[in-house]
């Protein structure tokens, strides 16, 4: 059974093993040692919900929150040629990473900038 996403929340919850359950006599210390961890963060409601969308499932959480992607935008826009140090600091990544983000986007502005000169030219 996959709970409502938003609304409210089913007032049955089903598990395998166990039938059904009315939520309202679920507490937080019936749960197994994760899921009352994360019930302490977002709450029961929310907690079953995710119960119900992955149970069973083994479930990774990377270290990062941000793509590379995002992470590589920002510091781009945020470099100002002395503050490489600064960047690794500030994103969790190390120097030589945030030196090669800023070098592979100054070879990805020259090819652009390459290519429409050579437009201008063949025009």
């Amino acid at each position: 059974m996959q709970l409502p996403k938003g609304g409210d929340i089913m007032n049955i919850l089903e598990t395998s093993r166990m039938g059904l359950i009315e939520i309202n006599t679920i507490k937080l210390e019936y749960l197994n040692g994760l899921y009352q961890d994360i019930a302490n963060i977002i709450g029961l409601d929310s907690t079953i919900q995710i119960f119900a969308q992955f149970k069973g499932q083994q479930v990774t959480f990377p270290v990062k929150l941000f793509s590379k992607e995002h992470i590589s935008d920002q510091i781009v826009s945020e470099f100002d040629g002395n503050n490489v140090k600064l960047l690794a600091k500030k994103y969790g990544y190390s120097e030589r990473w945030v030196r090669e983000i800023i070098r592979q986007h100054a070879l990805q502005q020259e090819r652009k900038t390459i290519r429409t000169q050579s437009n201008i030219i063949l025009k």
